[in-house]
């Protein structure tokens, strides 16, 4: 469950930027020419890992079952 609070805390956070920001989203990491993000899409991002992480460590218990 901590990967979907985590999702859904980036998510809220763009929700709160676009509301407070005219419709935008503060981007402020730069990595290289590779992306441009802030602390919102990371925990987005994060979260996804982590709960695919999750189902695949709980599929591969249920198989060695």
């Amino acid at each position: 469950m901590f990967g979907v609070g985590m999702q859904m805390g980036g998510a809220l956070g763009n929700v709160i930027d676009r509301l407070t920001n005219n419709g935008r989203v503060t981007d402020f990491i730069s990595v290289g020419n590779f992306a441009v993000f802030n602390v919102a899409d990371a925990s987005i991002t994060t979260g996804v890992i982590v709960l695919l992480l999750g189902i695949w460590i709980k599929e591969k218990q249920e198989q060695d079952k």
